[in-house]
Formats: C-alpha cells, sequence, structure tokens
C-alpha cells in the first residue's frame, strides 16, 4: 500500500487530503501517520506531504480540515514551499476513511507512465515506494529510461546509442530528489551506499573525489548552485567543486528545519524564523540575512534574498543593511495580482487577473524597479497550478506556457510537464510519456524524443548524461556521446 495515493484533479494537480481529529490523531488520504514528540498534528501532517512531494518531484494541491471543521488549502511545491489557495468545495464524509475505501464517483487511479520523469522511477525502486498502479490493480513495471544501449522509441536525437561509460547511483529516498547534478567537466552523484558523493570526470566516468557523509543523517537533497554541488546531510551542507579544481570540501552547519533553494543565481537556506542564508561562492562561507516578517523566500541572487507577500510586493534584503520594498508596476491598468509565483536571476514572475475573461497575465518583473520586463497573456485554466520552471537563460516554462525571453512572447504547448533545462534546451513529458526537446534558438518548434524518450540530466559539447533503472530497481547514469 502506498504512504498515500494520489488522487488527480485541476490538470493533474494532486489532492492531498488531511484531517486533524480531536483526538491528537492525523490522517494523511485515510490512513494515520506518527505525530513526533515536540511537534503538532498539522506540523507533523505538512512535513510528511513535504517529504512525499519533494521524493515524487510534482506538486501537490493539500487540503487540510481541522477539528472543528475549519479548513485550510495550499500548493505545495516542489521544493518544499507553500502558496495558500483558496478551499475548494468537498464531497466527502467528514470522518476518514478506512484505507482501502474509495470515495463514490472518485476517479480511477491511472498509469503515470514516466510523466514524473526520474523521480517515479527512483520511487517504485526505494523501499519506500509510491504504488501507482494501472486500472487493473497492477503494479506498473520499472522502463528504462535509457539502457546502455538506447532503444528505438528511447534515443536521444543527436547522441549516440552507446554510451561511453556508467556509473551505479543512488535511488531517491525520501526527500532526496536529485541523484545526480552536472557541471562543465564533472557531475555529482550520490553513491549507491548514500553515505558519500562521487564527482565523475565527464569524459570518462572516473572518481575525481569521493566525499563521505553521515550515512545516519537525514538526506535531504543534491543541488547545483554555479560550479558546487552541494549535499543537505543532517545538520550539514557537503560542498564539492565541479570545475575538476582540487578545491577543499566545506560542510558548514545549517539550523534544525532548514531548507535549500537554488532558484535564483545563489544557493539560498531559510530556516523558521525568518532566517535565511546565502552561499558566498567565492569563500563558499554562508552569510546570514534576516528576511521582513510575514514574506516568503523566492530566491537569492548573489548575495541578495528576494521575498514577497501575496499582495504582489517583495523585498530585497541582503546582510547588515535594511530590506529595501519594491512594488510590481502592473501590466496594465486595473490588474490585481492573482499570485507571486517566482523570484531568481534578477526578475520576479507574478500573475495577474487577465485582459479578458478567464485569462491569466503571466508578467515577469524587473526585481530591482517592478517594471514590467514580459506580459503574455494565457486561459488561466491552462496553467492552473503549473511548475515553473527557468534557469536564466533565453526561454522559461510555466507548465504549458513556454516564455521566450528575447521577444517577448509565449507559446501555449498543451500537456506539457516541463522538467529541466540542459546547455539552453527545455526539456519535458507530454501527455503521460511522450518526452519533448524545445531549444532557446527556436522556441516555437516542438521536437518530440518518443515515447518514454530518454530526459538528459546534463549536457555539455560532448557529453549528455540520462539516467536507467533496471528490473531489479538499481539505477544507473549513461554518458553518451554526440553521433
Amino acid at each position: 500500500m502506498s504512504e498515500y495515493a494520489p488522487r488527480v484533479e485541476s490538470g493533474q494537480l494532486r489532492l492531498v487530503e488531511v484531517r486533524l481529529r480531536a483526538d491528537g490523531t492525523v490522517w494523511v488520504q485515510g490512513r494515520p501517520i506518527a505525530v513526533p514528540a515536540g511537534t503538532t498534528p498539522e506540523q507533523a501532517a505538512i512535513e510528511h506531504v513535504r517529504a512525499s512531494v519533494q521524493m515524487l518531484g510534482h506538486r501537490a494541491r493539500v487540503r487540510i480540515t481541522r477539528p472543528d471543521g475549519s479548513r485550510v488549502e495550499f500548493v505545495m511545491t516542489e521544493d518544499g514551499s507553500t502558496v495558500r489557495v483558496a478551499p475548494a468545495p468537498v464531497d466527502h464524509p467528514a470522518e476518514p476513511m478506512p484505507e482501502q475505501a474509495v470515495p463514490a464517483g472518485a476517479p480511477k487511479p491511472r498509469r503515470w507512465g514516466l510523466v514524473a520523469g526520474l523521480a517515479v522511477l527512483g520511487l517504485i525502486a526505494a523501499t519506500l515506494t509510491i504504488a501507482l498502479r494501472d486500472d487493473d490493480g497492477a503494479p506498473p513495471s520499472p522502463r528504462a529510461v535509457a539502457g546502455a544501449r538506447q532503444g528505438p522509441d528511447g534515443r536521444l536525437p543527436g547522441w549516440s546509442p552507446d554510451a561511453v561509460w556508467q556509473a551505479p547511483i543512488a535511488v531517491p529516498r525520501k526527500d532526496l530528489r536529485n541523484p545526480l547534478v552536472s557541471g562543465r567537466t564533472s557531475a555529482a552523484v550520490i553513491a549507491p551506499d548514500e553515505a558519500r558523493v562521487n564527482v565523475l570526470d565527464l569524459r570518462d566516468g572516473h572518481v575525481l573525489a569521493s566525499v563521505p557523509f553521515a550515512a545516519d543523517a537525514a538526506l535531504h537533497g543534491l543541488w547545483k548552485a554555479g560550479e558546487l554541488a552541494v549535499v543537505h546531510s543532517g545538520p550539514r551542507l557537503v560542498m564539492v567543486s565541479l570545475d575538476g579544481s582540487p578545491s577543499p570540501t566545506t560542510t558548514p552547519y545549517v539550523p534544525l528545519g532548514s531548507r535549500v533553494s537554488t532558484t535564483g543565481t545563489s544557493l539560498l537556506v531559510t530556516y523558521p524564523g525568518n532566517g535565511a542564508m546565502v552561499l558566498d561562492q567565492d569563500t563558499a562561507q554562508l552569510v546570514n540575512v534576516r528576511l521582513p516578517v510575514g514574506t516568503t523566500q523566492l530566491g537569492a541572487d548573489g548575495d541578495t534574498v528576494l521575498s514577497a507577500i501575496d499582495t504582489g510586493t517583495w523585498w530585497r534584503s541582503r546582510a547588515g543593511t535594511p530590506a529595501v520594498e519594491v512594488t510590481p508596476v502592473p501590466p496594465r491598468p486595473g490588474a490585481a495580482v492573482r499570485q507571486v509565483r517566482a523570484g531568481g536571476h534578477d526578475r520576479v514572475t507574478i500573475l495577474w487577473s487577465g485582459a479578458r475573461e478567464g485569462d491569466t497575465t503571466v508578467a515577469m518583473h524587473d526585481a530591482t524597479t517592478g517594471a514590467v520586463v514580459l506580459a503574455v497573456d494565457t486561459p488561466a485554466r491552462e496553467i492552473a497550478d503549473a511548475d515553473w520552471r527557468w534557469d536564466g537563460g533565453p526561454i522559461a516554462a510555466l507548465g504549458p506556457l513556454v516564455l521566450d525571453l528575447k521577444r517577448g512572447t509565449g507559446n501555449l504547448v498543451p500537456g506539457l510537464y516541463p522538467t529541466n533545462f540542459a546547455n539552453g534546451t527545455l526539456y519535458g513529458r507530454r501527455g503521460e510519456s511522450e518526452g519533448i526537446a524545445i531549444a532557446a534558438s527556436d522556441p516555437g518548434r516542438v521536437r518530440t524524443l518518443g515515447r518514454d524518450g530518454p530526459l538528459p540530466y546534463g549536457v555539455t559539447s560532448d557529453r549528455a548524461l540520462v539516467i536507467s533503472v533496471n528490473a531489479a530497481g538499481a539505477m544507473t547514469v549513461f554518458a553518451l556521446e554526440p553521433s
């Protein structure tokens, strides 16, 4: 039985039902969960859902019903942050259902194929498996993203069918989303024993460095910050160089409850009490920054942290100086803020009311002045709870809406779930399993990679990294060369 069985609504956004009972117990999707000592039932529920959302790599809509019958709803994003949304009507009984019960009229679970890409494949193989089942109740079999030789329906166009080298990597568990990050000359991977990070030479795969960390500590994730690979392990960050230099490994402490984000140009660590730390990449030290009370962090650019409130105002905060308030310029007179969506790379993205009924205006604002630098109208239903992807390059994606920052235009690609950028190209899934690629040089063209086609997790001029899961659940990274 799965840790929780996701229900699908609103454009494939999973709905997770949480019920807090008067006796102090917590039920998630009809199953009780433990409440650790010193944690409130609501906090325990949120952390339980956060771990599963981060592990899956897909956001979820969370509905919490409290003992007095009041409800709160929010969207939990892949990095664990939350965005409050208006509660939707409910059509289920007030008491939690038995584990096997299915609400009347509820849709049958769907087979997701590889919509979640690496995250779902890893979960199939992990001991903490999320059981995504076919309509007939049988668990799906894992399918390889790429093998030692790419199949006819799974070849990455432009790259060799044979791997130059391969190396085993860890299967994601708990909230470890990324088992690998890639730089210009090397890649960092979490080793299968989950007790060390290995830095591999992109040319031949040999180990340039192997850095241990506490095997018994919570392994929160692996990120890329410039030319550093960063592992969050227990109360420490482990930082390893990705540029091939013999830079010393640093392991600074971080407060309990810390969260890591790389949505801007810098590594951002936030922790309870409006605390934040920004990575100084010159010294590899963390610098403390205090955020204005009541704000939510968006990202960090250099030594500046962007944080906002839901009315659209944001602040630029730096260590040792007062925070600077910035008010966004509306994309047109009378436009109202619907949601502050993202920040980083000197931009803040806000969703505004559209010029026509049923539309939303997606606007990117200059993070310093608040001026509009891009505004695109799109049907609101197409981007409801959509995922934001941008690496600071010439194209970005809000779910199926691909933004061309150079031309100031948008292209709607129905069914697109964007996953990552690599070497100036946006990769993702369209529909259940079709792999697609959209190059920044031609953002209006959608190139298909075939059904369950492999998506690269790193691309340089002479290497592409793809990942495979074999029948036994072991994960391997394969390096391809141009064909």
